[in-house]
């Protein structure tokens, strides 16, 4: 049970404990786990938490037996129908004297919205099936568990989003403080990439509209997007151009039609957004997926004059693969962009994910995949033209070269992006978007370079903070990074940046 769940140790209460199970499902960033065993007792300790921290909460939901659980200083009894909230970064203990089942969410502790105190306060205590909010939670993450096998992804990632914006409503409630009025966490980011989806063809659609319709202010949307890798204004664009590509994959309506379809205020735009992301125009994007589909065999182009194909005029790479005969043709230039288009589809996803694990024929793709053949076998071809497969004689393997080139143009930029942005050598890497993204731990140059830019950032010299004020101003480093803000602000203090004295701080001068 311990691998299934965070390192753990287990002392089994019987000399013969009978078998257990543990069956899990993942839906979005939401982990379920329906677990059945024997008397034991677990303890996380400071040696496991170190070896490897999950950064994650554990709410479990007692079905049948007691457990009584100890943490932060608090020691309390869970019963059938009733459940509990663990901090698995911190110590604690569990142990249950009978047979027991429970279903137990792991909900990553970074995406929860809530004060590190208030946290604090509600681990190993007892939350009762009919208490108010905390009646609300159990309801639905028990359903959310019975009906976990049925969801599909898009719909399974929105059910664990509202999971977590409710588990952050009841740690609210219980410490009396009122949530901001409108939509807040992660259930709203993902009710508005839903609304993105649902209105990408309206030309009209923009961040202001979305702000509107949902009832909240424009900083409060893009507020929204501060822990995701895109913008509003990105994600629609992205999304316009993904669902275009689809479409000129296939013969069908002009390129103009296409980018009035998809809300693109005019067909020039459409042009100059679809060659900045796939390094064609939508013409020679057309021309290259629908060349197999009219007149000559797919591939088949002459080879005299470059100039007489749809290859010597448009910027194309040849399919190369170092694991299965080549299949010829062209596909537009690999970028990252690219990439990321062509894998934004779940399917397509699935299948590559597949090969990437060893698959090498139609059969095996769908053994690994799950997928079925009519699902399938359209997305291998959309993704041998697209230049991220190649295809032989019955057999099918990864673009080796164009992956590679993806894989270096993007190292490329990132490490550009960083000049740009962090022009102190010490810093680049270490400091990204705003985010402290790698606190070196044996450079001890480059570690005191890093604290004293967040410190000389955060504190201005000879102002007095409080604690609650200090690990606040350092939160907004730490947002998706792997050091939280209580971490963060212990280092500052051991290394001398801040001085700490009755639980005040100030820069160190």
């Amino acid at each position: 049970m311990a691998s299934a769940f965070v390192p753990m140790a287990v002392e089994f209460l019987e000399d013969e404990p009978p078998p257990g199970t543990i069956v899990g499902h993942r839906l979005g960033q939401v982990r379920i786990l329906q677990v059945k065993a024997g008397p034991q007792m677990v303890t996380r300790t400071r040696q496991l938490i170190a070896r490897e921290d999950a950064g994650s909460l554990i709410l479990t939901l007692q079905q049948r037996g007691t457990s009584l659980k100890e943490q932060d200083g608090r020691e309390t009894s869970i019963r059938p129908g009733e459940f509990s909230i663990t901090d698995a970064s911190r110590v604690f203990r569990k142990r249950v004297d009978e047979d027991f089942t429970f279903t137990s969410f792991h909900f990553p502790r970074a995406e929860l919205d809530v004060h590190e105190r208030d946290l604090r306060a509600l681990t190993a205590t007892t939350f009762g099936p009919g208490e108010g909010s905390a009646a609300l939670v159990a309801t639905y993450l028990a359903g959310m568990a019975r009906e976990a096998p049925a969801l599909d992804e898009a719909v399974g990632r929105r059910a664990a989003a509202t999971a977590l914006d409710l588990l952050a409503l009841l740690i609210d409630d219980r410490c009396g403080r009122e949530r901001p009025k409108g939509l807040h966490g992660a259930a709203s980011l993902e009710r508005v990439k839903d609304h993105i989806r649902r209105n990408l063809g309206d030309p009209d659609l923009s961040p202001e509209t979305i702000a509107r319709a949902h009832h909240i202010s424009l900083r409060h949307l893009h507020r929204l997007f501060e822990d995701e890798e895109t913008t509003v204004s990105r994600l629609i664009l992205r999304s316009r151009l993904d669902a275009s590509a689809q479409d000129l994959s296939r013969p069908g309506p002009s390129v103009a039609a296409v980018a009035q379809h998809w809300g693109f205020g005019s067909p020039a735009h459409f042009s100059r957004a679809f060659r900045a992301a796939y390094g064609v125009s939508p013409s020679q994007w057309r021309a290259q997926h629908t060349a197999g589909r009219a007149g000559p065999r797919a591939g088949r182009r002459q080879t005299g004059s470059a100039s007489n194909s749809v290859a010597g005029n448009v910027n194309c790479v040849r399919f190369r693969s170092r694991t299965t005969p080549p299949r010829r043709g062209c596909v537009p230039r690999m970028t990252p962009d690219h990439l990321a288009v062509q894998l934004a589809d779940p399917i397509q996803r699935r299948v590559f994910s597949a090969v990437a694990l060893g698959a090498t024929t139609s059969a095996e793709v769908l053994a690994v995949s799950g997928l079925a053949a009519p699902d399938a076998a359209p997305a291998i071809g959309r993704l041998v033209r697209a230049g991220l497969l190649v295809q032989g004689r019955g057999t099918v393997a990864l673009n080796e070269d164009a992956l590679a080139a993806a894989a270096d143009a993007a190292a490329r930029r990132v490490a550009d992006e960083a000049a740009k942005e962090q022009p102190d050598p010490r810093l680049r890497g270490r400091i990204r978007g705003g985010v402290l993204v790698d606190l070196p731990e044996e450079d001890q140059e480059a570690r005191r370079a890093v604290l004293g830019h967040l410190a000389g950032a955060t504190f201005a010299p000879g102002e007095v903070y409080d604690e609650r004020t200090v690990t606040d101003r350092l939160r907004p480093w730490c947002e998706g990074g792997p050091v939280d803000a209580v971490a963060l602000r212990r280092a500052l203090v051991d290394d001398g940046l801040l001085a700490r004295g009755s639980g005040r701080y100030r820069l160190n001068p």
